[in-house]
C-alpha cells in the first residue's frame, strides 16, 4: 500500500478490534455533539445473570415486602447460598444443628438454630459470604436429626394403631407434627392413654379441619 503518510505503523498503531470499535464510537459521539446533534447512548442491557423468571419473581417479592427491585433480586439470587449453608450444616454439624429458615418480615434475615455453641459453630461457614451480616442464631432444645427420628417413631406408632397420618417438622417451633382429623386425634389420644403409651418427646398431634366437599 502506498500513502503520503510515510510511517503508517506509527500513524495507525496496531490495536484490538474492541479498542478500535471503542475509539470509533467515541469519535462518532464527539462529532455528533460538535455538529449540534444529540449523542445517543446505547440502551443498557439486562444483567445476564437475571433471567426473566427471576425478574418476575423479584418484582412480586418487592411488591409483597416493600423493598426495592435491586434488593429483591439480590435476596432471591442469594437463596442458593442459603440452601448450600443448610446442606453443609446438616452434613457437618448434625449433633447441634436444629435447622434454619428465612425470615422476610419485619426485616430479611436467615435464622439458624442450634442446641449449643451456635455462634461459634456457624461463623466459619459465613465468613466471606453474602450471609455474614444477615444470619441470626437462636438456641433450641432438639436437633433436626432428633426431630426426624422422633417423627419416624411417632409415625410408626400411629400406623401400628391402625391410622395413616401425614407428618412434618416445624423447624421454627422445634417440634415434629403428626396431622390427623379432629376425630382421629381424639381417638388416638384415647388409645394411647388406655394402652399406657406416650408419643416421643418433641412430637405433637395436630387436628386438621376436614376438607369441605367440592
Amino acid at each position: 500500500m502506498e500513502s503520503p503518510v510515510g510511517d503508517l505503523g506509527g500513524a495507525f498503531p496496531e490495536q484490538s478490534e474492541a479498542d478500535f470499535v471503542s475509539s470509533a464510537e467515541s469519535w462518532i459521539s464527539k462529532t455528533s455533539v460538535a455538529s449540534g446533534g444529540q449523542a445517543t447512548q446505547p440502551a443498557p442491557e439486562p444483567t445476564p445473570e437475571v433471567s426473566s423468571a427471576l425478574l418476575m419473581d423479584a418484582r412480586s417479592y418487592a411488591e409483597d415486602f416493600g423493598v426495592e427491585l435491586d434488593e429483591a433480586i439480590a435476596i432471591l439470587m442469594g437463596q442458593d447460598t442459603i440452601g448450600e449453608l443448610d446442606h453443609q450444616l446438616q452434613s457437618n454439624e448434625s449433633e447441634t444443628f436444629g435447622g434454619l429458615w428465612i425470615q422476610n418480615e419485619p426485616d430479611y434475615r436467615v435464622i439458624g438454630t442450634f442446641t449449643a455453641d451456635g455462634e461459634k459453630t456457624i461463623r466459619p461457614y459465613l465468613d466471606g459470604t453474602m450471609l455474614v451480616d444477615i444470619v441470626e442464631v437462636r438456641q433450641v432444645e432438639a436437633t433436626l436429626a432428633e426431630l426426624r427420628r422422633a417423627r419416624g417413631e411417632a409415625v410408626a406408632m400411629v400406623k401400628e394403631l391402625g391410622l395413616n397420618a401425614a407428618s412434618s417438622i416445624d423447624i421454627r417451633n422445634n417440634v415434629a407434627q403428626i396431622y390427623l382429623s379432629a376425630k382421629e386425634k381424639e381417638e388416638l389420644e384415647k388409645t394411647l392413654r388406655e394402652a399406657g403409651l406416650v408419643l416421643p418427646d418433641k412430637v405433637e398431634l395436630v387436628a386438621e379441619a376436614p376438607l369441605s366437599p367440592a
